[in-house]
């Protein structure tokens, strides 16, 4: 077992991924990227999830609403 994770913040998140924090939550708040929660108002992202979760989203378009994706 892996016990050395790099836990980082959103703003690491973004750094990594070249987007902005804002996308950052989006992305955090629609459910489509890995965090963990700390507290009431903080998230953590383990950084292999993170290159992990984005390599496996090649060739996915972006979608602006993904809770509810109607149309609404």
């Amino acid at each position: 077992m892996n016990t050395d994770i790099e836990i980082i913040k959103r703003d690491d998140v973004a750094k990594l991924l070249q987007i902005h924090p804002r996308t950052v939550d989006h992305l955090i708040f629609t459910g489509q990227i890995p965090y963990s929660r700390v507290g009431k108002r903080n998230v953590r992202f383990d950084k292999a999830e993170v290159i992990r979760w984005f390599r496996s989203r090649q060739g996915i378009p972006f979608h602006r609403n993904m809770k509810g994706n109607n149309g609404d």
